[in-house]
């Protein structure tokens, strides 16, 4: 009332802290909080508030490991790498899929790449969700690799060699890499008169330089040739083969018996097609009426003429193991099990059902009561105790069934039923000790048994979010409840410890 406004000379003071500002942070505690002024006189006045700070948890950064490749080793140029690395967060898990790599040589790298060569000084890197980063580096030395040429030397046939032009000729070589090894498979043979040609075959009349040719892995070249020559003959000429019957790339059914057609006509001959032979690469050795095996087949057909030379002609063909029939699968979804209802209520009945083979088949599904019998399901039932069947028939006349009990019971005889509502907390780690997120939730299982009358079920939250449900239509009598929780990949927990409640 003398000195007027005395607001900016109050002091504040904290029953943990002490002297504080009028702006600041407080220890982890309750606090009571004291503001206190003084007049010119000395004469004091205070007031108080009480309040509570709450520790604030620190993030920690990750743990990063380089798992390959190993620090100090070597690699040559080209050759593709995969960096790995194990990232963990206490808060975020698993975060090894966040990593990212720098190479002192070649800049930011993907963790599949190919260095240049030099000495690199790898580094692995992450972040958390809020931001702290770890980093590991290792050293890796990347060498260059000076490719050499191939050498290749024909063998056989020597040089100057005379053949008739209906003898078929081996030609043999052999071929080396130093980085390569044996490149002798590879070995490409040219005629300078037939062009490319296979190392075992019959050539042209005319002088032939033969060459053998290979390239390596580095696309270096080597060759080596000969000169031959091939005198002309007389030749027989080949039959002309055409598969008629089955078309190449069809398919058909296992045990379907197939008829194989194929003509074949030799210039000096004739029709010569009742002397086909079939072969099967799955089968072997077929007649022409067969029923083949299921699997991916090549089938050849094979002629010989009077002089011994061949025709042959092949063709794809699917044959597909038939098809078994899957049963449907179905579920009734409304009402639940054990379910109580008053003397004429319309219930409408609900089910899904689905076949792998004809997909939805949920408007297919048909009812039954064990006491009014074939219903529909929009229905009222007869008063008793009810046992109800939801059944489906796919295209194949598989059955599938599901059933449910249900008490319809008279107005003056409903029995009083209860509704309990069941919390938790979500579980934050695995039986092994592992982190386990909310994400990784995909709903809970209520298991109950009322020890009173001996009934018993269970009850799935489709929700890996829910953190309490409420259990309807439980009848009097002394319950108890267990929780399981269920992970996104469908592994299900130990019970939950046990609570018991009394519905009286």
């Amino acid at each position: 009332a003398e000195d007027g406004d005395l607001t900016s000379s109050i002091k504040w003071t904290s029953s943990i802290d002490g002297a504080i500002s009028s702006s600041t942070t407080l220890s982890a505690g309750t606090h009571a909080i004291t503001a206190a002024v003084s007049d010119s006189e000395l004469l004091t006045a205070s007031d108080a508030i009480t309040i509570t700070i709450n520790e604030v948890i620190q993030n920690t950064a990750p743990a990063l490991t380089i798992l390959s490749p190993a620090s100090g080793s070597s690699v040559e140029a080209g050759v593709t790498l995969t960096l790995q690395a194990s990232a963990i967060d206490k808060e975020d898990g698993d975060i090894s899929s966040k990593v990212f790599w720098y190479s002192s040589v070649d800049g930011k790298v993907n963790s599949t790449t190919a260095l240049s060569a030099g000495e690199h000084t790898i580094t692995a890197a992450v972040f958390d969700s809020e931001g702290l980063v770890a980093k590991e580096a290792i050293k890796l030395s990347v060498i260059e690799v000076v490719n050499s040429a191939p050498t290749v030397a024909i063998t056989s046939p020597s040089g100057q060699s005379t053949f008739s032009s209906d003898q078929v000729i081996s030609f043999q070589a052999v071929a080396n890499d130093a980085e390569d090894g044996d490149l002798t498979s590879s070995i490409k043979w040219t005629s300078s008169i037939d062009g490319a040609i296979s190392s075992s075959t019959t050539l042209s009349a005319g002088t032939h330089t033969i060459t053998a040719a290979v390239s390596d892995s580095e696309l270096l070249t080597a060759s080596n040739a000969i000169t031959i020559t091939i005198n002309e003959v007389a030749q027989n000429t080949a039959p002309a083969l055409t598969i008629l019957s089955p078309a190449s790339g069809s398919s058909v059914e296992a045990g379907v018996t197939l008829t194989l057609q194929a003509s074949a006509i030799d210039k000096e001959d004739g029709d010569i097609s009742s002397k086909v032979f079939w072969y099967s690469s799955v089968d072997g050795k077929v007649n022409s009426t067969t029923a083949l095996s299921a699997g991916e087949h090549t089938i050849t057909a094979a002629v010989f003429d009077s002089e011994g030379l061949v025709a042959k002609e092949a063709i794809k063909l699917s044959v597909v193991a038939e098809s078994i029939n899957a049963a449907p699968s179905v579920s009734i979804t409304s009402p639940y099990e054990g379910s109580i209802v008053e003397e004429g209520t319309t219930l409408l009945l609900k089910a899904n059902a689905f076949d792998s083979e004809d997909g939805d088949l949920t408007a297919s599904v048909t009812w039954y009561s064990s006491i009014d019998g074939s219903i529909n399901n929009l229905t009222t039932l007869s008063v008793g105790e009810h046992t109800l069947y939801a059944s489906v028939v796919d295209s194949q006349g598989a059955i599938a069934e599901d059933q449910i009990k249900l008490s319809i019971v008279g107005q003056s005889s409903q029995p009083t039923t209860h509704s309990v509502t069941i919390s938790w907390n979500p579980p934050v780690e695995r039986a092994d000790g592992s982190m386990l997120s909310v994400n990784e939730l995909s709903g809970y299982r209520i298991n109950w048994q009322n020890s009173t009358t001996g009934t018993s079920g269970s009850i799935d939250v489709d929700s890996g979010l829910a953190t309490y449900y409420e259990v309807n239509n439980l009848q009097s009598g002394s319950y108890r409840f267990s929780l399981n929780s269920i992970d996104i990949n469908g592994l299900i927990s130990l019970n939950s410890q046990e609570m018991t409640i009394d519905l009286n």
